[in-house]
């Protein structure tokens, strides 16, 4: 547990377990967009992700490399960071003496429906166009309202140690909070 307060920069260059790369997966993202530019179909494209993907550098490769996407982040169909935190603050912790760093939080029992704004999902399907690749991005893109309408999903992973750095150094935003460009 001590590695999420405080997580170390290191790789081991010389680990005894290092992983070999397969051949013909790509890794950086100049190449990962080039290959989805190349082979993205037209429609609706989900890229969704584990909490702290680092969705703005994916979105800015593929927005140098194709001209002709058209690039919707979720937060922009989401109901107001006031509406979100009154639907979540009764499963948040606020006992200090019992969760000293309030990290212990109950499981949220509704939908990520319950997040967005009808109006501007519904929009969003009304504006879809059969011969235009639209890419929807971000935590809960793929979610079923969303995956129904989907030609493809792609989900971005991340390595417990990139996960638990872009928390350390407040490179993520919780939902509802607003978010940077990094």
């Amino acid at each position: 547990m001590g590695f999420a307060y405080k997580p170390i920069r290191y790789d081991d260059l010389n680990a005894i377990n290092a992983v070999s790369p397969c051949p013909g997966i790509v890794s950086s993202l100049p190449e990962i967009a080039k290959t989805l530019e190349k082979s993205l179909p037209k429609g609706l494209i989900l890229i969704d992700g584990f909490p702290t993907a680092n969705f703005p550098k994916l979105i800015n490769q593929l927005k140098a490399s194709s001209k002709e996407l058209k690039i919707v982040d979720i937060t922009t169909l989401q109901v107001t960071p006031d509406q979100i935190k009154d639907r979540i603050t009764s499963y948040l912790p606020n006992d200090q003496e019992v969760d000293p760093d309030l990290i212990f939080a109950k499981l949220y029992d509704g939908e990520y429906l319950d997040f967005l704004d009808e109006q501007k999902v519904n929009s969003l399907f009304a504006d879809l166009k059969s011969n235009q690749t639209v890419i929807l991005f971000g935590l809960g893109s793929a979610s079923a309202v969303f995956r129904e309408k989907a030609k493809a999903v792609i989900f971005i992973d991340v390595t417990p140690k990139d996960t638990a750095l872009r928390i350390f150094d407040d490179k993520y935003k919780s939902i509802g909070e607003l978010h940077s460009d990094d």
